[in-house]
């Protein structure tokens, strides 16, 4: 009782240090079946250690990424009514008369394994719902019918009381069944043993098991609200909402940080404790949810919850740093303005002045209390100013001062924007209207009109005052204008800057006076005034954090430093950072404000560090950037959710769930399988926050992609090799995930496998070895070829040579012969003449011989003697011979020398006749020129047959021609 009493103190002194603010309430993301593709009702969530989810619904399994949703029905197509994921990571789900797990196959895609067969035959077998699933060490609990089961090591055992089971529970090694008879049950060993000392009051119906502290649990009643269990005894945790949770019928219940607890009940929504058991929110369909009955809730690794509804699903971002506020109700007007004063808080809206007393804690059941309607200030208010401790309005039907809760007119009927204390005077102050500016001055403690302000008549919704006193007014379509007191109000001037001064136009402008600088916002970037110039210029910083192209809306200081901004597409801060002797300035975006606020009248109010207000389309949006600091980030993981081979049509290559089974060659592709898209995601809830990825196909990318929020990548005609696909990805600027990879390979076609490779090395080396041998073989055959032929040819040219040779001797010969026959024609010629010559001698003689005869006379006869002796004289004729032999020899060369060698014996008679023979002449031819008779010649030719030692067959004419 002891430790009871000092359980009871610690609950009773826990202070509200580190207690969630619960101004307004969390944002919530409905799901609807059509979005999910599943059925109606949704009645467990667990989440694997990647963070993917998963929800036992009406239609089976239901599988969410963070992308896209996936169901996998049961066998037998029947409700899921429970999940759990055990230690190995399989994936429990029970039915009805169904109970098994989802493992992924070698592909990744989870497959379905029903157990049903390990219980055997009997009563057990048969079962309705199998409504809890436990995953412990001890293996996997499950409740159906009147019997506990439990799988361990594909074994199935069956524990039965023998009454109904009305819940199966636990946590940390502790499990708990509640027996409708026998009360509650823990089990011990391998059996369930009563908890008497410890039960439950009559018929209240256990729904969950939490834990509180290491050494206490508390039990979510369905009737009886919440007790907690404490070293062996079992106490009611009363909390002042007690009556709410009875009659509301508590049906699931989950923990959050700091020892918050969600209650999901049957028919009022969702209320959340804190650890001082006070409600921080109670929402119900008037505050987002899509119904209020609740079936199941969940708390996930990013501390959100998730809510199974009857008919749908939720997810509140409860650890999310941002909350709706709505001061008018269902009205839902759009958010202008805000300020806090005086322990109180107003909001200007399009339907009126909301009040509402300041503080960080209120009572969610008195939400509808909560804010006021001030009198009189219902329509359109544009501006809320704090003037020395007053409040300015700036309505749409003029300006005015909120005295003891009730509005005083400040001006008649003209529409004001804001208003503007002036550094100058603590009396005077500026008021921007739809016509210009007004004066207004304090006398007696009471603000009045006093005059307007001449030379500026243009609408003047946006001021900034310098510390110099000048007043900066904006108009979005009309330009800027500059106010400047010379010497006093009394007759200010008026100077105009636009495009002149540099500028990117002479509209889309708004003057915002951050730091001690005078900024312009235009159609691009952020600009300075340079006071020495009048003209303006990028800002340096600024242009280094948001950038020279974006246009920036409007800019806002808080008393930090730090420069809240609003561009087209996002809204962040520039937050201020110490760094040692240093400061950084941090570009931080703020997703869950993107295409909220109020287009052209963005509003951000930074009232201090814990609390900054925006102005939304729907109601206000208060943000805790303390909270925002202090969030819990599971480790992100990016996972490939889908892998395609999309060669022809899409063929489902992985499913996104690692498994033992799958190999290294189950990603091996043939050549023409050369074209995938990958699908990936991270799981991450926040609709506002969405993912950011950058991919790298190692193999043919080099350097990795832009970020993109586009979730897959396709790629076609890849070459064969090997590749790396890495994803990973980021969230609102933070830091990336790890990456996640998907290798494959591949395979090059027949004509670039290994074996035609093979076969390549075998034909270059053939090629090569061919490439030397042969042309070795080449040249040694081309230089036998070549010495053949040149034998050939100088056998040819010997031949030629030869011919020419035989030619040129032939020539020669003939020329010889040509020559011989034309000496044998002079000799022939000659002899004839001397032949001739011979006889007409011999006439001669003959005739003088008879003329002797017939002259008497001897002195004439004596004279013819010695003609006839001078006719007869052989000198003359040896002279002639001479001559003719001379010539003889030249043509038949040495003819008489051969002869006189040979045959010495031969006379030079003898030579004559063998001359005369050589000549072919007949011997009646010869007679004359030997002078001698035919018969001597026939007898000198025998004699030189002897002297020739010739035979009686050879003629001797034939052998002299032919020697």
């Amino acid at each position: 009782m002891r430790y009871l009493l000092i359980f009871e103190l610690l609950m009773t002194t826990l202070t509200l240090s580190g207690q969630y603010s619960n101004i307004g309430t969390p944002f919530i993301q409905p799901y609807t079946k059509q979005q999910y593709r599943g059925g109606t009702q949704n009645w467990g969530y667990a989440q694997d250690q990647r963070g993917i989810l998963y929800v036992a619904n009406n239609e089976g399994l239901l599988e969410f990424n963070g992308r896209e949703w996936t169901i996998y029905p049961l066998p037998n197509r029947t409700i899921a009514r429970s999940v759990a994921i055990d230690a190995e990571g399989r994936i429990f789900t029970g039915g009805q008369d169904e109970v098994g797990y989802f493992s992924p196959d070698d592909r990744g895609v989870l497959q379905y394994h029903s157990i049903k067969d390990r219980i055997g035959a009997g009563p057990a077998a048969r079962f309705e719902d199998v409504w809890d699933l436990i995953a412990t060490d001890a293996g996997v609990f499950f409740r159906a019918s009147d019997n506990i089961y439990r799988y361990y090591q594909d074994s199935v055992t069956v524990f039965s009381t023998g009454d109904p089971l009305l819940f199966l529970g636990g946590w940390s090694g502790q499990l708990f069944v509640q027996d409708a008879v026998r009360g509650l049950l823990r089990f011990e060993g391998q059996t369930f043993v009563s908890m008497a000392s410890a039960d439950l009051p009559a018929r209240a119906g256990v729904t969950e098991v939490l834990p509180y502290h290491p050494d206490t649990l508390l039990f979510a009643t369905e009737k009886h609200g919440l007790f907690y269990y404490h070293r062996g005894q079992m106490k009611p945790w009363v909390t002042p909402h007690q009556s709410f949770l009875e009659q509301q019928r508590l049906q699931a219940a989950s923990m959050l940080p700091g020892q918050r607890i969600a209650l999901a009940t049957a028919h009022g929504g969702l209320l959340i404790l804190s650890n001082q058991r006070k409600a921080l929110y109670w929402l119900e369909k008037e505050d987002g949810l899509q119904n209020n009955n609740i079936r199941s809730v969940f708390t996930d690794r990013e501390h959100n919850l998730w809510l199974g509804l009857d008919n749908g699903m939720d997810y509140v971002l409860v650890s999310a740093p941002f909350r709706r506020l709505i001061p008018d109700g269902s009205l839902e007007g759009t958010a202008y303005a805000v300020q806090v004063i005086n322990d109180k808080i107003y909001f200007g809206t399009s339907n009126g002045l909301y009040e509402s007393a300041w503080q960080t804690y209120f009572n969610p059941f008195e939400k509808r209390q909560r804010f006021r309607v001030v009198p009189q200030m219902n329509g359109q208010v544009w501006g809320l100013n704090e003037v020395q401790g007053a409040l300015m309005v700036s309505h749409h039907e003029g300006a005015f001062r909120l005295e003891g809760g009730l509005p005083r007119r400040l001006s008649p009927g003209m529409g004001y924007w804001m208003f503007l204390p002036l550094s100058s005077s603590a009396d005077l102050m500026l008021g921007g209207h739809y016509y210009g500016l007004s004066l207004y001055r304090r006398d007696g403690g009471r603000w009045a009109y006093w005059r307007s302000i001449s030379g500026l008549k243009e609408s003047c919704r946006i001021l900034a005052q310098t510390d110099e006193g000048d007043v900066w007014v904006s108009h979005p379509y009309r330009g800027i204008f500059v106010v400047r007191p010379e010497p006093d109000w009394d007759r200010p001037r008026v100077s105009f800057y636009g495009q002149a001064q540099g500028l990117p136009s002479d509209m889309e402008n708004h003057a915002f006076y951050i730091n001690g600088e005078v900024l312009v916002c235009g159609r691009r970037g952020v600009y300075r005034f340079v006071e020495q110039s009048e003209r303006f210029m990028l800002h340096p910083e600024y242009t280094a954090l948001l950038g020279s192209e974006q246009q920036v809306r409007r800019l806002q200081a808080d008393s930090r430093g730090n420069v809240w901004y609003v561009m087209d597409k996002e809204v962040g801060v520039l937050r201020v950072r110490d760094k040692g002797l240093q400061k950084e300035v941090v570009r931080q975006p703020l997703p869950a404000l993107n295409r909220q606020l109020v287009g052209g009248f963005e509003l951000i109010y930074p009232y201090d560090a814990h609390h900054v207000f925006f102005g939304a389309e729907r109601g206000f949006i208060h943000y805790q950037p303390l909270l925002d600091k202090a969030r819990h980030h599971a480790g992100r993981k990016t996972i490939i959710s889908r892998v395609y081979l999309t060669v022809q049509g899409d063929s489902l290559l992985f499913g996104g769930h690692e498994s033992t089974a799958s190999s290294v060659a189950d990603h091996r592709f043939s050549s023409g399988s050369n074209a995938f898209r990958f699908h990936y995601a991270t799981p991450f809830f926040e609709a506002f926050n969405v993912p950011e990825y950058q991919y790298r196909l190692e193999g043919l990318e080099k350097e990795w992609s832009a970020w993109t929020e586009k979730a897959e990548r396709e790629y076609t005609n890849l070459p064969y090799g090997k590749y790396r696909f890495l994803v990973r990805s980021r969230i609102a600027g933070e830091r990336e995930s790890a990456p996640s990879v998907y290798s494959f390979e591949i395979l090059p076609p027949w004509y670039a496998g290994k074996p035609a490779l093979a076969v390549y090395g075998l034909l270059v080396m053939g090629f090569l070895l061919s490439s030397v041998l042969i042309p070795r073989r080449t040249l040694k055959k081309e230089r036998a070829q070549m010495m053949e032929q040149q034998m050939r040819q100088a056998e040819v040219h010997r031949e030629m040579v030869k011919q020419s040779e035989e030619e040129i001797i032939r020539l020669q010969n003939e020329k010889l012969e040509a020559e011989v026959a034309h000496k044998n024609k002079e000799m022939a010629s000659v002899t004839m003449h001397l032949l001739q010559k011979s006889e007409l001698l011999h006439k001669m003689g003959e005739e003088l011989e008879k003329l002797t005869r017939l002259v008497g006379d001897t002195g004439i006869e004596r004279e013819i003697r010695k003609l006839m002796g001078l006719l007869q004289d052989d000198s003359r004729l040896d002279s002639d011979w001479e001559m003719f032999a001379q010539q003889f020899d030249q043509v038949h060369i040495d003819f008489f020398k051969r002869l006189r060698e040979k045959y010495p014996l031969l006379t030079p008679r003898d030579l004559k006749l063998c001359a005369y023979l050589r000549l072919n002449l007949t011997s009646k031819e010869i007679a004359p020129m030997l002078n001698i008779s035919v018969r001597g010649v026939e007898i000198s030719r025998y004699r030189l047959r002897k002297k020739l030692q010739l035979d009686n067959d050879a003629n001797l004419t034939d052998f002299l021609i032919g020697y």
